[in-house]
């Protein structure tokens, strides 16, 4: 007769019932703490998404163009006020962004320009041109995008983002005065295109830190034109390197200034700068080395 066989379940040791036990009670204890500390979070969380959609929309809502009184309306009093030949110029400070206003006698807004430093802060501008720009986001070869309404104002000739890159208008302006900035600055796909009598530009400012090494492609107001030899640097740099300004004017050009660059009228007084500089901002705008770099102009960040 076979020996009949009962299996029984096998018998922890006092040791393995002990780790479970102790196993166990870190899963409650820590499941509830991450759930609070998640919950703690989230309002942080959505405070500051919230806000900086709240700014992204009144950043957008903004255009040459628009009286001073818009511009307080939607950004407040301005932190400084300077002249700068016969036009004032407002510089209003955000948290995450400066916005430069150059206003006429009459209070209009004849051209602005808005600064982000910080890289995490991408607005987007609707421009003159029918296209759209956002800051931050994508590098400067694809930062410009066109809308059904710009594509048809520029047509099918020159100019569309995937024509030669030899062929895009491009500057770089040096630092000629103390207090000034490098600059880079692309005028938009329809800028000065017979299809908008508003210029627009995007471009970097090493104002508050980014690259703006590529000085040997072009100088703004001069007649130099990028070779064939300039190529890979500059595919190489509009790849990899993001705008951080937007600016956009009422007046007719864009070219090279003192400190920098201007949308300029006939009238020589008349050149409002595209960005504020580092010579615009308060001195207490000071580096702290200990923060990221964007943080160097806003130690209150």
């Amino acid at each position: 007769m076979a020996e009949q066989r009962t299996d029984s379940p096998r018998q922890l040791s006092p040791w393995a019932r002990t780790r479970t036990a102790i196993e166990v009670a870190l899963l409650l204890i820590g499941v509830p703490t991450a759930v609070v500390t998640f919950l703690a979070l989230l309002p942080q969380a959505w405070e500051t998404t919230h806000q900086r959609a709240g700014q992204y929309a009144s950043l957008r809502g903004l255009h040459a163009g628009y009286t001073l009184d818009k511009f307080k309306s939607v950004l407040g009093e301005p932190t400084l006020v300077t002249a700068n030949g016969a036009l004032a110029q407002y510089t209003f400070l955000g948290d995450e962004f400066a916005v430069t206003a150059s206003v006429e006698e009459n209070g209009a807004v004849v051209a602005y320009g808005v600064l982000a430093c910080n890289p995490g802060f991408q607005p987007t501008f609707d421009t003159p041109g029918a296209t759209t720009i956002r800051l931050n986001a994508s590098p400067l070869a694809s930062a410009e995008q066109l809308t059904e309404e710009g594509r048809e104002l520029v047509g099918t000739g020159d100019h569309l983002p995937d024509d030669d890159i030899l062929d895009i208008a491009r500057f770089y302006a040096s630092n000629a005065t103390a207090g000034s900035d490098n600059l880079v600055i692309e005028p938009g796909i329809n800028s000065e295109a017979g299809s908008t009598g508003a210029p627009y530009a995007m471009g970097v400012t090493d104002a508050c830190g980014a690259d703006t090494a590529y000085a040997s492609i072009t100088d703004l107001g001069s007649d130099y034109e990028p070779t064939e030899d300039a190529r890979p640097s500059i595919e190489e740099y509009r790849r990899r390197v993001a705008p951080n300004f937007y600016a956009e004017s009422v007046f007719a050009t864009l070219r090279p200034a003192l400190y920098g660059a201007c949308f300029s009228s006939y009238v020589e007084s008349y050149c409002a700068r595209p960005v504020v500089g580092r010579i615009d901002l308060p001195r207490d705008f000071r580096a702290h080395p200990d923060k990221e770099w964007w943080q160097n102009l806003w130690p209150h960040s």
